[in-house]
């Protein structure tokens, strides 16, 4: 008898599901177009840390099969250890409303993702969900931590429900943030937006392009945040083809078995956060917390800190029956 060595129709899926995106260009890593234009980035960088991180700090690097990764680590160094997964075209540094929350009895990582700004060295493309699992996974491995609490805005929501999907075994409780994609599609202009169209459009000055962007999102950071986010879309390329998150199949969500936090920003423009929400609960097994952020843009953590801070602070606190997850203000302040 011959064996059937196509594999069945769960394996034939999964590996469609994590075959790379295909580009008229070829492939290249993502990083700093010149010398100087990332010394200048690296500057700017350090003034965020040093003005606006609260709580004292440390850089480490760590090499995985992606490239070099880097991390902001704050908080006990022997405490519960919690990643932190950062939205599309921003860095570790823009967790600097959160990070204090976190910090005081957690091991705090704060992430570059490897394929977006930041200041690691990506040196193999990421292809999808299941690359996206890996590099996490090599960079715990790296750091000496087994099994780690997952936190992601946006896109690092996408990456960090990626790893429950693919690694479960590292991820001890999972906090989604506005997951980019995901839970829904996103909408037309944005997904042309994000596969590479604003590559097209003209440059323009960036320190206009930033604020601009925050402001689509209805979200007003730091200006020192504000100059930094210009200094990568002046000096930064990123990969190519683009990392795009993208939808999750419903079997794809029914396997995240570890707890769940889902926060989704009221005033969502990527998807509808009402349909989100709704196929969240229908689909995620383990989903303690959920609900719509109200008032609040697609950048959680900067648009509404105060509510999400206490949405993680408790989410993360299981054992401790004085820190059940507080009903979310529904009133902007």
């Amino acid at each position: 008898m011959t064996a059937d060595r196509r594999g069945s129709p769960v394996q034939e899926a999964v590996a469609r599901r994590s075959r790379r995106r295909r580009s008229l260009l070829p492939a290249r890593c993502s990083g700093f177009r010149t010398a100087a234009g990332e010394a200048a980035y690296l500057d700017s960088y350090e003034q965020v840390l040093d003005e606006l991180w609260p709580v004292p700090f440390e850089h480490v690097r760590v090499v995985t099969r992606f490239g070099t990764t880097h991390a902001v680590m704050s908080g006990p160094e022997h405490a519960p250890p919690v990643i932190l997964l950062h939205g599309a075209g921003l860095s570790a540094t823009s967790w600097y409303m959160t990070v204090e929350a976190l910090a005081e009895d957690r091991r705090v990582m704060a992430v570059d993702l490897v394929f977006d700004r930041g200041l690691g060295e990506q040196s193999a493309v990421v292809g999808g969900e299941q690359d996206a699992a890996l590099w996490v996974a090599d960079l715990l491995e790296g750091l000496g931590v087994t099994t780690a609490s997952l936190v992601g805005l946006s896109q690092g929501a996408w990456v960090a429900a990626s790893v429950a999907r693919f690694r479960p075994e590292l991820v001890d409780r999972l906090a989604l943030l506005a997951p980019a994609a995901t839970l829904r599609p996103f909408r037309v202009p944005f997904w042309l937006l994000f596969r590479g169209l604003q590559h097209l459009l003209p440059a323009g000055d960036p320190q206009l392009r930033a604020r601009r962007t925050f402001e689509l999102v209805d979200c007003v950071p730091d200006a020192r945040l504000i100059r930094l986010t210009a200094l990568g879309l002046a000096h930064f390329r990123e990969q190519r083809p683009p990392v795009l998150p993208r939808r999750f199949r419903d079997e794809d969500l029914r396997r995240i078995t570890c707890p769940t936090l889902l926060l989704l920003a009221g005033k969502e423009v990527l998807y509808s956060p009402d349909k989100a929400l709704r196929r969240a609960r229908r689909l995620l097994p383990h989903l303690e917390v959920s609900d719509l952020v109200t008032g609040a843009g697609h950048f959680l953590t900067m648009a509404r800190p105060e509510v999400v801070n206490d949405a993680l602070v408790s989410f993360l606190h299981p054992t401790n029956p004085a820190a059940a997850v507080p009903a979310l203000d529904p009133t902007p302040p």
